[in-house]
């Protein structure tokens, strides 16, 4: 509940709706609001996309969701921070692989024809 609330309640929404949609990508919500085919000849909605992407894919979640991640896992399972920062870490490659698979293409769906 607490993970769900605090997270993806609040640092999820602040960089998926604050931060990405209101001030590293403004245009975002015009690009979604195209018809498919407009999208389909529009370059710069489709780069615009790929960044969204890009910073949700390999900055956000490797640099902020997994580490968070494994420290609450950690704390309800009564286990050290650091021995929690240390499985972060050796799952990385996994974690990420995982991710991407998954994600990539899930949150190109999201971003280019979800409106936030």
């Amino acid at each position: 509940f607490l993970w769900g609330l605090l997270y993806l309640g609040g640092v999820q929404y602040f960089i998926q709706v604050r931060l990405m949609t209101q001030y590293l990508f403004p245009r975002a919500a015009a690009f979604i609001a195209q018809p498919l085919q407009r999208k389909l000849v529009d370059r710069a909605g489709q780069l615009t996309v790929a960044k969204q992407v890009g910073i949700d894919m390999f900055i956000v979640h490797p640099f902020t969701f997994f580490p968070l991640f494994y420290q609450v896992k950690a704390f309800v399972e009564g286990t050290c921070p650091k021995e929690a920062l240390q499985r972060c870490w050796r799952n990385w490659g996994s974690d990420l692989r995982a991710l991407w698979l998954i994600w990539i293409p899930a949150q190109t769906f999201n971003f280019a024809f979800c409106p936030v």
